[in-house]
């Protein structure tokens, strides 16, 4: 079971502070710096209290219009991309919600991929296959590993499914998975990694070890537009071989499995000599 971890909100504006993301602080109140923050989440009707909002403009609903209801239901603090006259409680003002939204589901779960190995497996065909066919090998290897996915999503060896049905969850449902995976005693974590994922920085604070590209064909265009910004989405995977500022390193090395019969290995190669 994940040990809910209650952290002061300063630390959360400290980080986005240092990450470019933090643009001001609007303040409804005294003692907001030690105010405690237990979870993020970007849907109102979720918040739990002691919850952070994250109010994101999607293509369909603006995050902002619904952040009464967070604050409501419990939210003790908000991250905004605008400031907002009449919602009574901390605001932390940012240049981008998914980001941002990112960066905290991370910092409040304790930052669980800095202590798990991560494989990434990107590409239009295959990811599932492949990762399950990984989780399989290492679990054979004696080697505890948890797996987010299209099928299921598995923690300590137990099956949680996907209700939901996300490839690759938003950020603070992805960040939760693997902070249980890190206190259910899972060395690795294997991740089926979208371009949705990738475009939409839901994975951005997660510090893979090694990414796999399986193959890249004309799909999910009415999101990327173009299969060159499809393909860019799919690089982003191997730019995440870096860690985030701030982790520590791990016992070992990163490492990017390509697909050399698929023409479109060949920009990841270039990026291959910076990984």
């Amino acid at each position: 079971m994940t040990v809910v971890v209650a952290r002061p909100l300063v630390e959360l504006a400290d980080r986005l502070r240092t990450r470019g993301e933090l643009v001001g602080v609007e303040i409804t109140g005294p003692g907001w710096i030690d105010l405690p923050v237990t979870g993020v989440t970007i849907d109102s009707r979720r918040v739990r209290p002691g919850d952070c909002f994250v109010a994101i403009a999607g293509a369909v609903s603006d995050g902002h219009d619904h952040a009464a209801d967070a604050v409501a239901a419990g939210a003790v603090a908000c991250l905004v991309e605008r400031p907002l006259a009449t919602i009574g409680v901390p605001q932390l003002v940012v240049r981008g919600s998914r980001p941002s939204a990112a960066i905290a589901a991370s910092w409040v779960n304790g930052d669980p991929s800095a202590g798990l190995g991560v494989i990434g497996i990107t590409g239009t065909d295959g990811k599932t296959t492949t990762a399950w066919l990984v989780r399989a090998m290492l679990e054979a290897c004696g080697i505890a590993t948890g797996l987010v996915g299209t099928i299921d999503t598995i923690v300590g060896g137990r099956s949680l499914g996907n209700p939901g049905r996300a490839t690759t969850p938003e950020a603070p449902e992805l960040q939760g998975h693997l902070a249980a995976m890190r206190d259910a005693g899972d060395a690795w974590a294997v991740v089926e990694t979208t371009s949705h994922g990738l475009a939409l920085d839901r994975v951005l604070d997660v510090a893979y070890d090694v990414g796999v590209f399986t193959n890249l064909t004309s799909e999910h265009l009415e999101l990327h537009g173009t299969i060159e910004a499809y393909r860019a989405a799919k690089q982003r995977l191997f730019e995440h071989l870096a860690p985030p500022p701030g982790f520590p390193a791990k016992p070992w090395g990163r490492t990017a499995v390509l697909n050399a019969d698929d023409p479109a290995s060949v920009p990841f190669e270039i990026g291959r000599a910076h990984v």
